[in-house]
């Protein structure tokens, strides 16, 4: 029987990460029977996303919070296994307590800092403003300065965001990508706090949205569950991602969005409840722009 995520879990679950960008679909496989036990089930993954890596590692400790144990099967495909290693969220699970089923594939570790930004725990502005940084330094590698600080702006704003908003007491994570062939960069950043619901619950205006209506509002401005004047982070995050022709992946609770900045009718769905807010960006970098990196390891 599927079932959704929900504090306080009753009898066990196995969460299926099957196929490519598993934490992208609108639907996750979920199953649920036995002890109060977490599984996630990344045997048959064949393909992974920062926004997989910083949404299973969000999703993962938030669990286990809340269960007796979390595991997680790694894949069968052994180049995928070495992603997942090679990007540290196996190093994050195993920090927040998850045991890891598998053998785990001993690496070289090369440095890749030109195409690379390893799943990393983000706990306060410090970590904040030294991830922006890093993110600044890499994509500066591929494209023009301006570029470069608008890349890593949108990023210091998801994770101004959920520092901020979330209450995620597990932090939040985040990771990125450059992908030199297609000339295009991914962001993602994931926590396990109360979700955009929930914090748009704290303006009367917005009590009784549903998770879908409430990140269709929260891509609105001037929207926000403070009292101050603010709720522009995600529309001008949108303004900017509409010059790189970007996207852009939402999921909060069972509140589903994907965006393509440029077009005015935005569409969220109902989905597959997940705990807190997660985000993934997509932009295409300026073809005349590009600049030429090395590959050698």
């Amino acid at each position: 029987m599927n079932r959704a995520f929900s504090p306080g879990i009753i009898g066990g679950m196995r969460i299926r990460l099957a196929g490519r960008q598993p934490l992208h679909s609108a639907v996750i496989g979920q199953a649920s029977s036995g002890p109060t036990t977490v599984t996630f089930d990344a045997s048959d993954m064949t393909f992974a996303s920062p926004l997989d890596l910083a949404g299973i590692a969000a999703w993962a400790a938030r669990l286990r919070r809340e269960s007796d144990a979390v595991s997680f099967v790694l894949p069968t495909d052994d180049d995928v296994r070495r992603y997942l290693v090679r990007m540290d969220l196996i190093a994050e699970l195993a920090k927040a307590d998850v045991a890891i089923t598998g053998a785990t594939p001993a690496l070289r570790r090369a440095d890749r800092a030109d195409v690379l930004l390893e799943v990393r725990l983000i706990r306060n502005p410090a970590d904040v403003e030294r991830f922006s940084t890093d993110a600044y330094e890499l994509v500066q590698l591929h494209t023009s300065d301006s570029s470069a600080a608008a890349a890593a702006k949108m990023l210091g704003e998801l994770l101004d965001n959920a520092i901020t908003h979330a209450g995620s007491l597990v932090g939040v994570y985040a990771a990125a990508q450059v992908h030199l062939h297609g000339g295009n960069v991914q962001l993602a950043v994931a926590d396990g706090g109360i979700g955009v619901r929930s914090h748009l619950a704290r303006n009367p205006c917005f009590r009784d949205l549903t998770a879908a209506q409430a990140l269709s509002a929260a891509l609105r401005p001037g929207v926000t569950g403070t009292s101050e004047r603010r709720g522009n982070g995600l529309p001008d995050l949108l303004s900017i991602a509409s010059g790189f022709g970007g996207q852009l992946l939402l999921r909060s609770d069972d509140g589903y969005a994907q965006v393509k900045a440029a077009v005015p009718d935005r569409q969220t769905t109902e989905a597959c409840h997940v705990p807190g807010t997660w985000a993934w960006v997509h932009l295409c970098l300026p073809r005349g722009q590009r600049r030429m990196v090395s590959l050698q390891q």
